[in-house]
């Protein structure tokens, strides 16, 4: 079912966002579109940021898990 797969993305960038909040001057200069969560070919998801450029961050990994009524993810970036 994709519906799980698209939660759990949702819930990687929701994680993302509260990860690096404390690193924007202004929370509303990031949204959304700016977060993608890609798999590289082993299937481990990585994060891009498009069209935003963080400074102060160093890397972002993510961990997302998701079944049939429940998805999370946690985030965690280090900062430079």
């Amino acid at each position: 079912m994709k519906y799980q797969h698209y939660a759990a993305r949702f819930a990687a960038k929701e994680a993302i966002f509260k990860a690096i909040s404390n690193l924007l001057d202004n929370k509303y200069d990031i949204n959304w579109q700016n977060i993608e969560i890609i798999n590289d070919t082993l299937g481990k998801p990585n994060v891009n940021f498009n069209g935003i450029e963080i400074k102060e961050l160093n890397s972002c990994d993510v961990s997302i898990s998701h079944c049939k009524e429940y998805a999370v993810a946690t985030a965690i970036c280090v900062r430079r």
